[in-house]
């Protein structure tokens, strides 16, 4: 589409909303954008009507893979909130009771989020590892028999098990969670 558009003259600009409908217009609503930096500047005080407005280079399709990336990590965020909520429900805990346990660990688990970014940057994963994906591969089998314990589906959490259980039979048992991002990027595909 961006292609097309500057063969016929015109300026384009391509986005991702990062808000549901009743966000738009307010502060915390985000809107990437990237293309035409010519057109992005021609309408921003338009476009800053939406909510907060981030423009991420000339390349139209970055507005859409950081839509699709930040989507990928709500998603995953979520279906580890899911699960344990459906763990904590099924022992008679309130949602609300538990939440607000999970939000402090969530948090205090965030704080180490730089420290990945590090280490992917840099393709170093076993430099200052806490935790290394062997022993987070052995631990991972306790929230996979936990849940069917309790009579909770697995669905959600066997994904990522089977994924680091590849990570460790290619000898990344030593390396930090962060080497998965490797096996990710592979050309295997093993949907």
């Amino acid at each position: 589409m961006s292609q097309w558009a500057v063969t016929h003259g015109a300026n384009y600009v391509d986005g991702g909303i990062m808000a549901v409908p009743p966000m738009i217009g307010g502060y915390h609503a985000l809107i990437l954008y990237s293309g035409s930096r010519q057109g992005f500047d021609m309408h921003s005080g338009q476009l800053d009507a939406l909510g907060t407005s981030k423009y991420l280079g000339e390349d139209a399709g970055m507005a859409p893979l950081h839509d699709i990336a930040l989507l990928a990590g709500m998603y995953g965020l979520f279906g580890g909130v899911i699960q344990a909520l459906a763990l904590t429900g099924s022992a008679g805990i309130p949602a609300g009771v538990f939440m607000p346990l999970l939000m402090s660990w969530l948090q205090a688990m965030q704080s180490g989020l730089p420290k990945w970014a590090e280490q992917i940057d840099a393709g170093d994963h076993t430099s200052n590892v806490a935790s290394n994906l062997g022993m987070q591969a052995e631990a991972y089998v306790n929230l996979i028999d936990a849940s069917r314990a309790a009579g909770i589906s697995t669905e959600l959490m066997l994904p990522l098990q089977g994924l680091m259980k590849r990570g460790v039979a290619a000898g990344k048992a030593n390396a930090d969670l962060t080497s998965l991002v490797e096996l990710l990027r592979s050309a295997k595909q093993v949907d």
